[in-house]
C-alpha cells in the first residue's frame, strides 16, 4: 500500500507540475513551441519534491465527493477565465489539437491541485478549536472587554491614516453626490429628465446619503471651513466603521472563536488597507458595506445564537432599513433577508411576518411618496440594464451584417446605434450604456426588449460570451487589485470649489503608502486579501458546503454577501473592486461563523459515536 501511495504521489505531482508549467496561450496547428512558461527549472524541481513529500506522507482517505466536484468546477473555471481574458471567448481552449491537449493537462493537474488544497483546508479548519488561554492581554482584549478594547485599537490604527489622507479620499461618486446637493453639473444631468429643475438629487446614488453628506458639508462650508467639512464626513464614517468592526470582534467571543482567528481578524480590521484606507473614502459603498456587516452580525445572533429578543428584532429591522436607504441594491438584499427570516419562523408567522416586512413597507413609501414630494427624481432606467446593453453591443460588433433594418431601428430607439461598434469594450458596459437616449418612449423600449430577445435565439453564444467577459475578473486569481481608491491628485472632476477643498496635503506620504500596499499583493497567503476572486470563490465554497450539509437555516447570514455577488455579476464593470466591498467586509465574520458551525457539527457526531459505543 505504501509503494502504491508513493507511485500515485509521483504521478499526481507530475500532473500538477505539468499543469502549472504549461502556458495556455494560443498556438497555431503548425507550431508546437511556446508551451512552457519561462520560470527557472530549479523552481519546478523544488516544487515537485515538495508536492511528492506532501502527498506521499498523506494518510489515505476515501474520496470526498464534495471536494472532487468543486475541484472540477474550479479547474474548468480557471481555463475558461484565462481564455476569456486573453481572447474574449473560450473557443481557443479547443480550437486545435495542441490547445485541446494543453487544456486537458491543465484540467487534470489543477483538479488534483484544487482537490488536495480543499482537503487540507477543510481538515485544517477542523483543528481550529476554541481553547482557554492564560495570557492576560488576550483575556483582557477578547474576553473581558472585547468591544471597547477593539474600538480603541482600531481607532489608534486609523489615526495615522486619517492624517496621511487628510481631509479624505474624495471619490468621483462622492463628488457627484455633493454636486447633486448643490445642483451643480453632474454626470446624471445627461441621463435623467428632472421632475424639478431646482432639485438635482436623484436616486442614481442614494438620496438618503446625498442629503446627509450635503448637510454635513454645507454646515462647515457656511462657517468658512469646507475642508474641515470633508474631514468631518471622514471622522463620522471612521467612528461608525470602528464601532461596527468592534461589535464584530465582540460577536467572535459569543461564537467561541479560536483566539488566533480573533487576533488575525482584529489585525485585518485595524491595519489592512481594505478597512483602514477605505474608512477615509467618501462614497456610499463604504457605509453601505459596514452596515451590511452589521446586518450579518445581527443575523448570526438571531439565527445561530438564538437571540430572538424584541431588542434583536428591532436591531435587524433598523439595520435593514439603513442598508436599503444607502444603496439601491440594499433594497433587494433586505427583501431576501427578511423573507428568509419569515420562512424560518413559520410557527410565529402571524406577528413576525408583519414585523419583518415593516422595513420593506417603509422603504416603498419613502421612495414612492417622500422622495417625489421633495422633488427627487428617479435614477435612469439604464442602470438596470448594463448587461443587456453590453450583449447588444457585442452582437452589433460581431454580427452587424445580419441585422435587419427593423432590428437596427428598434435598437436605435434606445441607444445611439451609430456609435455602438466604436464604443463597445468587452469588460466595461459603461461605454455602451452612455449611448442611452433619455428621451425614449415606452413603445421604443418595448421594441428594444423584443429585438433583444429575438437576437439571443439567433446567436446565443454572443450573449454568453458577453456575460463571461463582464464577470470573469470576479473569479480570476491572477487579477490582483489595489482593493482601495487613492485620491487621483492630477485628475479633476470639474471647476467647482469642492475639488479644491478636497485636495490632500500629503501627496508624497500617500505615494509611499500606496507603494507599500501594492507590494503586499505579491506576498504568499497575505496577498489573497487583495484578490477579488478570494472573496467571491470563498463565499461560494462556504455556501455550497453548508447546502450539501443541509444547513439551510444557517445560510441566512450569508444572504447580504450573496445578493451583493449576484449584483456584481450584473454590474457594468468587470471586476470592479467597490462593487464587492460588502462581501469583503462580511467575509471575516462569515469564515469564523463557518468554522464554528463546522466544528460544532463534528463535535456532535463524535458525541453520537461515543454514546453508541458506550451503549453497545
Amino acid at each position: 500500500m505504501k509503494n502504491k501511495q508513493k507511485i500515485l504521489a509521483l504521478i499526481i505531482s507530475f500532473f500538477i507540475l505539468f499543469a502549472l508549467a504549461i502556458n495556455l496561450k494560443y498556438v497555431p496547428d503548425n507550431y508546437a513551441g511556446n508551451i512552457k512558461n519561462k520560470l527557472p527549472g530549479m523552481f519546478y524541481l523544488i516544487l515537485y519534491i515538495g508536492l511528492y513529500n506532501l502527498l506521499s506522507k498523506r494518510k489515505s482517505k476515501k474520496i470526498n465527493v464534495f471536494n472532487l466536484i468543486l475541484s472540477f468546477i474550479l479547474s474548468i473555471s480557471y481555463i475558461a477565465i484565462y481564455f476569456i481574458n486573453a481572447y474574449e471567448t473560450i473557443r481557443y481552449a479547443y480550437i486545435n489539437y495542441i490547445q485541446i491537449f494543453k487544456s486537458i493537462i491543465v484540467f487534470i493537474g489543477f483538479s488534483y491541485l484544487f482537490y488536495y488544497t480543499l482537503d487540507y483546508l477543510f481538515n485544517g479548519l477542523d483543528k481550529i478549536r476554541f481553547k482557554e488561554t492564560k495570557n492576560k492581554i488576550i483575556k483582557f482584549v477578547f474576553e473581558e472587554h472585547p468591544f471597547i478594547s477593539s474600538f480603541i485599537i482600531i481607532i489608534l490604527c486609523y489615526i495615522p491614516v486619517m492624517y496621511i489622507f487628510y481631509p479624505g479620499v474624495m471619490m468621483a461618486d462622492g463628488l457627484d453626490v455633493l454636486r447633486q446637493y448643490y445642483c451643480n453639473t453632474t454626470a446624471t444631468n445627461f441621463w435623467i429628465n428632472f421632475i424639478n429643475p431646482n432639485v438635482c438629487i436623484n436616486t442614481h446614488h442614494s438620496a438618503f446619503y446625498a442629503y446627509i453628506l450635503g448637510l454635513i458639508y454645507d454646515l462647515f462650508n457656511n462657517l468658512g471651513h469646507p475642508t474641515f467639512g470633508i474631514f468631518m464626513m471622514v471622522l463620522i464614517q471612521v467612528v461608525l466603521q470602528a464601532l461596527v468592526l468592534s461589535y464584530t470582534i465582540k460577536l467572535l467571543k459569543k461564537l467561541k472563536t479560536n483566539y488566533i482567528v480573533r487576533t488575525i481578524i482584529l489585525i485585518i480590521f485595524s491595519i489592512s488597507q481594505l478597512f483602514s484606507i477605505n474608512a477615509v473614502g467618501i462614497f456610499k459603498d463604504i457605509p453601505f458595506s459596514f452596515f451590511c456587516l452589521l446586518l450579518t452580525d445581527f443575523l448570526i445572533e438571531y439565527v445561530y445564537l438564538k437571540e430572538k429578543t424584541k431588542k434583536k428584532i428591532i436591531e435587524i429591522l433598523l439595520c435593514s432599513l439603513i442598508v436599503a436607504l444607502l444603496s439601491n441594491k440594499g433594497f433587494y438584499i433586505i427583501i431576501f433577508v427578511l423573507l428568509s427570516l419569515i420562512i424560518s419562523e413559520l410557527k410565529n408567522i402571524k406577528w413576525k411576518s408583519i414585523v419583518f416586512i415593516t422595513p420593506i413597507i417603509i422603504y416603498v413609501l419613502y421612495s414612492s411618496i417622500l422622495l417625489p414630494t421633495l422633488g427627487v427624481t428617479k435614477g435612469s432606467v439604464r442602470e438596470m440594464f448594463p448587461l443587456p446593453f453590453q450583449q447588444i453591443g457585442r452582437y452589433v460588433t460581431y454580427y452587424e451584417d445580419e441585422l435587419t433594418d427593423e432590428e437596427i431601428e428598434y435598437i436605435s430607439g434606445v441607444l445611439d446605434y451609430s456609435q455602438i461598434k466604436e464604443k463597445y469594450k468587452p469588460q466595461n458596459a459603461d461605454y455602451v450604456k452612455d449611448l442611452w437616449d433619455k428621451d425614449y418612449t415606452e413603445e421604443e423600449f418595448k421594441n428594444f426588449i423584443k429585438v433583444y430577445i429575438k437576437l439571443f435565439f439567433k446567436h446565443p453564444g454572443v450573449y454568453i460570451n458577453a456575460f463571461f467577459n463582464m464577470t470573469s475578473k470576479y473569479f480570476d486569481f491572477d487579477n490582483l487589485s489595489e482593493m482601495v481608491y487613492y485620491y487621483p491628485n492630477k485628475k479633476t472632476y470639474g471647476e467647482d470649489h469642492i475639488v479644491e477643498d478636497s485636495t490632500q496635503l500629503h501627496p508624497r506620504m500617500i505615494g509611499y503608502t500606496k507603494a507599500f500596499w501594492l507590494s503586499t499583493r505579491y506576498l504568499p497567503v497575505i496577498g489573497l486579501i487583495f484578490n477579488i476572486a478570494f472573496y467571491c470563490w470563498g463565499l461560494i465554497i462556504l455556501m455550497i458546503y453548508l447546502i450539501t450539509k443541509k444547513q439551510f437555516k444557517n445560510l441566512i447570514p450569508f444572504i447580504p454577501a450573496f445578493v451583493t455577488l449576484l449584483f456584481c455579476l450584473l454590474s457594468p464593470i468587470n471586476g470592479n473592486k467597490r462593487y464587492i466591498y460588502p462581501i469583503c467586509y462580511c467575509m471575516p465574520i462569515l469564515i469564523a461563523y463557518f468554522i464554528t458551525i463546522k466544528n460544532l457539527k463534528q463535535e456532535k457526531s463524535h458525541e453520537k459515536k461515543k454514546n453508541f459505543i458506550s451503549n453497545n
